[in-house]
């Protein structure tokens, strides 16, 4: 589980700014984008909500509200833990959790 980017390495912030890409580097991105491009981050791997953040360049409140929140309701992202407001929250794609 990677809850602080800070805290990961380097290899692997280097893969999720690649992963990233597709919504960092534009201001607007269509829903769809934003969607397959948070689940190809959360492929078989828990990210917390500041990971995902920095990987997308998008404001964390405004990325769990738009985002994140509604895909946990549709069931095509998994928490990891089964409170919300939990501090130590992470998503994996539900392709991805076993």
């Amino acid at each position: 589980m990677y809850l602080d980017w800070d805290s990961l390495p380097a290899s692997l912030q280097a893969e999720l700014r690649r992963l990233g890409e597709p919504v960092s580097r534009r201001g607007k991105v269509s829903a769809p984008l934003l969607r397959d491009t948070i689940l190809a981050l959360c492929q078989g791997r828990y990210l917390g909500l500041r990971v995902l953040a920095q990987a997308l360049d998008r404001d964390s409140d405004d990325l769990r509200k738009r985002a994140l929140m509604p895909m946990l309701q549709e069931g095509s992202l998994q928490p990891a833990f089964s409170a919300a407001n939990s501090p130590k929250q992470a998503y994996t794609s539900a392709s991805s959790s076993t």
